[in-house]
């Protein structure tokens, strides 16, 4: 058992963070990148050296970035648009800035990492065309950045990623009436069981929306899993998730365990030996599919990310959320709900319905009774932006 810090905003609290990348940088073969990367269109200039705060344009710039993964909340106010994009291009107060933003430029200034990539600020929400742009380069995004920082706390962009931890997760001592053989006193550590680093130990535990509010949103879904690091800010405890290692802040998880998290799932997809990709492929979507969305036509962007990373590794034919590789196998979906009001995909496309929480027929038949009679003889789909 680790000892957990009273505050996660405190210097104990960063210095955990900036030890496990330091670790990560040097040890973790699986997570080697051949960085600094090729900056964002936009970032934010956190001014590491000046204090000014700015949306910095980088054309073909490369730097050391970190991401943030966050919930935007009903009403999200802070946003970079056509008419104050050249402002913002000047200076930013910090002041000014959500409790989520300050905290995620204050980690990057302890890793002494100038600059930042956050979707509102950095992708211009009211330019159609800037909009398809940046979000079809999402996977390149979130994996090249240094670490992504992800406020799971938080159900909003006030909310924070910093927190004081509860009470009950702080270690209490307690000095026994005895002695060492060196005759010191005898000391015990105790504290409440911390069981936060479970939902990101195995692959589909549905998280508490409560505590868990990032957990639940579907754009967040390929944002847990694309990008090579990311640490978790949680109420209890920070969780962190590489290639090369998952570990949480009271160290339960370096003893092991027995499924594989989700991002190890989206790792086996890559195993061209691998005979389950089909599967694995529809446990993503359906888990995926469980997430909530404040628009529903965005449900093939949130895993466009994933599609174009697979695609990337030569995976195939991507169509409408399915591949067209095992497509008889993928089309054994099912769904209630209707249809979309204006056309979005395919109808044999999980897109094609407005529902919440896509089911994988084929789960359910046993392997040997598995015998597939479909072949497809064409198929094909045109996107209708950028982003596939």
């Amino acid at each position: 058992m680790e000892h957990v810090h009273p505050d996660s905003a405190s210097g104990l609290g960063l210095s955990v963070v900036k030890d496990w990348v330091q670790n990560c940088l040097a040890n973790h073969t699986d997570c080697c990148q051949a960085g600094p990367f090729q900056l964002p269109t936009h970032v934010l200039d956190v001014g590491v050296h000046n204090g000014n705060i700015r949306l910095y344009s980088s054309p073909g710039e490369k730097a050391h970035y970190l991401a943030l993964s966050h919930c935007w909340g009903l009403n999200q106010p802070c946003k970079t648009t056509i008419a104050n994009i050249e402002e913002r291009k000047i200076s930013i107060q910090f002041e000014s800035l959500p409790k989520t933003y300050q905290d995620t430029i204050t980690v990057a200034r302890s890793l002494n990492v100038r600059f930042i990539w956050i979707d509102s600020l950095c992708i211009i929400q009211d330019n159609v065309s800037d909009w398809q742009r940046e979000s079809a380069s999402m996977s390149t995004v979130y994996k090249n950045a240094l670490l992504t920082i992800a406020a799971a706390r938080s159900a909003d962009i006030n909310g924070g990623c910093f927190a004081p931890r509860p009470p009950s997760v702080i270690s209490q001592m307690m000095v026994l009436p005895s002695t060492d053989n060196d005759g010191d006193d005898l000391k015990i550590f105790f504290r409440k069981p911390i069981l936060t680093h479970t939902v990101f130990s195995y692959g589909f535990h549905d998280a508490d929306a409560s505590q868990f509010p990032l957990e639940d949103r579907a754009w967040c879904f390929q944002e847990r899993i694309l990008p090579t690091r990311i640490v978790h800010y949680t109420n209890e405890e920070l969780v962190w998730e590489c290639n090369g290692l998952n570990e949480c802040e009271c160290g339960v998880m370096q003893s092991g365990k027995q499924e594989p998290s989700l991002r190890e799932y989206f790792q086996a997809l890559l195993d061209e030996e691998s005979p389950d990709r089909a599967e694995i492929w529809m446990e993503l979507i359906t888990k995926c599919s469980k997430r909530k969305l404040s628009f529903k036509s965005d449900r093939l962007h949130t895993i466009s990310g994933l599609a174009k990373s697979l695609q990337e590794r030569g995976f195939g034919e991507y169509l409408a959320g399915l591949w067209k590789e095992s497509l008889p196998r993928q089309l054994l979906w099912s769904a209630s709900g209707r249809r979309t009001p204006s056309y979005r995909a395919p109808t044999w496309s999980f897109a094609s319905v407005e529902a919440t929480g896509i089911l994988d027929c084929c789960d359910k038949i046993m392997p040997s009774e598995k015998t597939m009679h479909l072949q497809v003889l064409q198929a094909s789909v045109v996107p209708a932006g950028e982003d596939p």
